[in-house]
């Protein structure tokens, strides 16, 4: 096991696209560092989590990239790896900040600025990189939206963590679901099996979030006061804002009907429907009311993005989430007739 402190590592299937810590400007660098020790939970496992035997020899880093991808390959030495985008904090920074600084979105948590923020555009592939001399996003800049009262501050703050934890345990899923192996021996695989696979990944990640969350409430409770009540509703808004913000570098992209990720909206449902999801530990909530708390946070989170005139909200119909069920079992089929083969 390898974290981004260290130089680049023996079979990164990236080449020498490689980001040390040391290069991020703060406060970044913090939260890549506490995402990085998630990270080394996952692989090396903790009193209350044994991780998969497969991830015990995996890999993991950051890429000098401005975008906010994530992605688990097999390497060359038949390990995994799990690489991050070096500039995922920054646009989640930059994200949340904006959506925090208007009052419409959590209106119940904490009190927004009187002067709203409304600059609608995304900070996307924007001009700021981890060149020395470059002025970088920092906490306090003049230049971002005022986010209200204290409590809204440390909501950003945990959004943020849970977002990139999110990442994490999406891609630790494609590697223990399969998907990487299937990748890696494929030649060919249609886009539709590789939204099937984000899907899966999705529900499983899902589930481990919220393991996670039960036990984070416990932990956390007094840094983050709003864990006991809302650590649900927060998971869940911020994982749909991720969703959009993969949605939105799909759409400047220009990929059309030929996207790689399915829609915000319809992974949010999925996620929470599927019968896929992981291991969950509910402490002192039922099944119902967690679900219930998850699903209204990706609600809000739709909404917000919809109120920022980020895009419009689409309703999904029953077909569409039939056809995404049956593509899933499809790309069951398909990963565990590859396994059997190997």
């Amino acid at each position: 096991m390898m974290s981004t402190n260290a130089k680049q590592p023996p079979g990164w299937p990236w080449e020498n696209n490689w980001l040390e810590l040391a290069s991020v400007p703060e406060p970044f660098r913090t939260f890549l560092q506490q995402v990085q020790e998630f990270a080394e939970s996952l692989i090396l496992g903790t009193p209350v989590w044994d991780p998969p035997p497969k991830l015990a020899q995996s890999i993991y880093g950051m890429t000098a990239d401005f975008e906010l991808y994530s992605e688990a390959k097999r390497t060359s030495l038949g390990s995994y790896a799990i690489a991050m985008d070096g500039g995922a904090p920054i646009q989640l920074w930059d994200t949340f900040q904006r959506m925090l600084s208007n009052p419409e979105v959590l209106p119940d948590i904490g009190e927004a600025p009187q002067d709203y923020f409304g600059k609608p555009a995304l900070m996307l592939f924007g001009p700021i990189t981890f060149a020395e001399g470059v002025k970088a996003l920092k906490e306090g800049d003049e230049n971002q939206p005022p986010l209200g009262d204290a409590e809204r501050t440390s909501v950003l703050k945990l959004l943020i963590h849970r977002s990139l934890q999110f990442m994490y345990l999406h891609e630790v899923c494609h590697i223990f679901e399969g998907h990487c192996d299937y990748l890696k021996t494929s030649f060919t695989v249609p886009k539709r099996i590789r939204r099937a696979f984000e899907h899966i990944a999705d529900a499983k990640a899902t589930g481990f979030a919220l393991l996670f969350e039960s036990l984070a409430s416990r932990v956390q409770g007094t840094q983050f006061p709003r864990l006991k009540t809302d650590g649900y509703r927060l998971w869940g808004f911020s994982i749909a804002t991720w969703y959009h913000l993969v949605e939105a570098v799909e759409d400047q992209a220009g990929v059309g009907t030929e996207r790689s990720y399915p829609r915000a909206t319809l992974r949010s449902v999925i996620a929470n429907a599927s019968p896929l999801g992981g291991p969950v530990d509910y402490v002192t909530n039922t099944r119902q009311e967690v679900f219930a708390q998850i699903s209204r946070g990706f609600n809000e989170a739709h909404d917000a993005w919809a109120a920022m005139g980020w895009g419009k909200r689409t309703e999904l119909t029953d077909d569409e989430v039939n056809q995404a069920f049956a593509e899933i079992e499809e790309a069951e089929r398909l990963v565990r007739s590859s396994s059997d083969v190997q």
